[in-house]
């Protein structure tokens, strides 16, 4: 008899929480165009977009969600709907602190260390920003925003 090793449960991929977004986009517009108004925000980065990211899964995911933001523009802002995808680039946070800490461990590197930490982003700065692509007086913004 062979034994098979326990399955685990599969962590959610790049790709999962893209065909997320699409489902959860395709529910949320239908009530936007009847409603004629509504904005509708992805979260994106610029590894697809601007540029290679840490992993083909990962810029070839946010590359998608770009492109769904596109598709999304086109089709729905006849409706009144405004549609955006956002790029927030590299933000403080504990993983990615802990991702320079391990590159500087690895790599002795203090200059790139201390350049890296630098160009954090804050969570508040991305906050407000959201807050404003959201709000009416954002009206004649559309597509993607770029941060930092």
């Amino acid at each position: 008899m062979i034994r098979r090793p326990p399955r685990s449960t599969p962590k959610p991929s790049s790709a999962a929480s893209d065909v997320y977004k699409r489902q959860v986009t395709r529910s949320v517009a239908k009530f936007m165009k009847r409603r004629r108004s509504g904005v509708i925000l992805l979260t994106s980065s610029g590894a697809g977009v601007l540029g290679p990211g840490s992993s083909a899964p990962y810029s070839s995911s946010k590359g998608g969600t770009h492109g769904l933001t596109l598709h999304l523009q086109q089709y729905l802002s006849e409706n009144g709907v405004r549609i955006h995808d956002i790029l927030p680039g590299s933000i403080k946070s504990p993983l990615k602190e802990g991702q320079l800490s391990e590159a500087l461990k690895n790599t002795g590197d203090t200059e790139v260390f201390n350049a890296n930490t630098k160009e954090l982003g804050s969570p508040d700065g991305v906050a407000k920003i959201v807050a404003f692509i959201v709000s009416d007086n954002a009206d004649y913004l559309r597509g993607s925003i770029v941060t930092r």
